[in-house]
């Protein structure tokens, strides 16, 4: 595989920069048309982008809207000159305090990340208790680090996709209902006059460019997300008791895994999806001391074991491994596809953490 993958891509190189110069215009094009909407262009920005958030794509959407002159050309006094983008242009007058010729703020920092704050401070929070309160009873205890995390990871740090991945591939439904809402937040933001601006959709991104700046307008965005979290949390609720959703504590994937660990054991206190893979596939197949090394090839995490007999398949399988191969007695070979590298490098580190506190007792 190696060998091929090293032949097919020398050809695909040269080939791919022609073919990428129509993929780009078109890129272009579609951005180009997005910031030529009007009031629709916040709207259609976000939208576009929380839809590409699945594939990892939205990390060029971004940077052709707001790093490059689709999102205006800027012409600023002496050393600054042109610029061309919004989110270096906003950089310049947070700088210098001045700004362009012919240009206005609210119009500058549409595409920032101050629309956003409603979702990543407010809304997405209020989603988390949701799915909280809609968790079996019983299994509450057991989900409650994870949504409160994912919480305050979206609030302090607005990173989302903890707590979207929590929900996308179980309801796609809501996860394009929430993208629309958070295209709207964007929406609002730029009809109801925010110049908040800036590079975090974050508490700290509030604070910032918010809070310490006097033009900021920064109760806008804090009157549209108080407003979202009531809808989020009551939008939430509905969806999934309406559609039974398996969202975590709620016989999802995640409580699979969790209900063959001993959440009394410290080791096992974490909300980390590949720590807790990790701790399953440990479990599974014997415990640490069970076994003997651990290494993968392109697909495989290939494992030697002292006593074949306790590994456990089904708890195994739990792991969403594609596949297990026993070569003889001791040698288990676990398919988890292109992701093994990951899966063995967690099961490492977890090993060594285990064998840690094995050694300390």
């Amino acid at each position: 595989m190696p060998i091929a993958t090293s032949i097919s891509f020398v050809i695909l190189g040269q080939i791919f920069p022609f073919i990428w110069t129509y993929i780009s215009n078109f890129i272009n094009t579609i951005a180009i048309g997005v910031t030529s909407s009007g009031i629709f262009g916040p709207f259609l920005y976000q939208l576009g982008e929380r839809l590409l958030i699945p594939t990892g794509l939205h990390q060029i959407w971004n940077t052709v809207i707001r790093d490059t002159a689709v999102s205006g050309i800027y012409n600023f006094p002496p050393p600054y000159n042109v610029i061309e983008g919004s989110r270096a242009a906003f950089n310049a007058y947070m700088a210098t305090n001045t700004m362009p010729q012919v240009a206005s703020l609210v119009e500058m920092v549409k595409f920032l990340r101050g629309g956003q704050i409603p979702i990543t401070v407010f809304a997405l929070p209020a989603a988390a208790y949701a799915m909280y309160k809609c968790a079996d009873k019983e299994r509450r205890h057991t989900v409650k680090a994870l949504f409160l995390t994912a919480a305050f990871t979206s609030i302090i740090a607005g990173v989302t996709e903890p707590l979207e991945f929590s929900f996308l591939f179980v309801a796609p439904g809501l996860y394009v209902i929430y993208a629309l809402f958070t295209g709207l937040s964007y929406m609002l933001a730029f009809l109801l006059g925010s110049t908040l601006g800036g590079t975090e959709a974050s508490a700290l991104g509030l604070t910032l460019f918010g809070f310490l700046r006097s033009d900021s307008h920064w109760w806008v965005v804090c009157i549209i997300g108080i407003g979202f979290a009531v809808i989020f949390y009551f939008l939430f609720k509905w969806w999934i008791i309406r559609f039974n959703v398996k969202t975590p504590g709620r016989g999802g994937d995640y409580d699979s895994s969790l209900s063959y660990l001993d959440l009394g054991d410290s080791s096992s206190k974490t909300t980390d999806p590949r720590a807790l893979k990790a701790q399953l596939l440990i479990k599974g197949l014997g415990g640490v001391i069970n076994i003997v090394s651990v290494e993968n090839c392109m697909s495989r995490l290939r494992v030697m074991v002292n006593d074949g007999k306790i590994v456990n398949e089904e708890m195994l399988r739990a792991t969403g491994c594609s596949g297990i191969i026993r070569a003889d007695e001791t040698n288990i070979q676990i398919v988890f596809g292109t992701t093994v590298g990951i899966v063995r490098d967690a099961v490492k580190k977890e090993m060594t953490k285990q064998l840690n506190s094995n050694a300390n007792k």
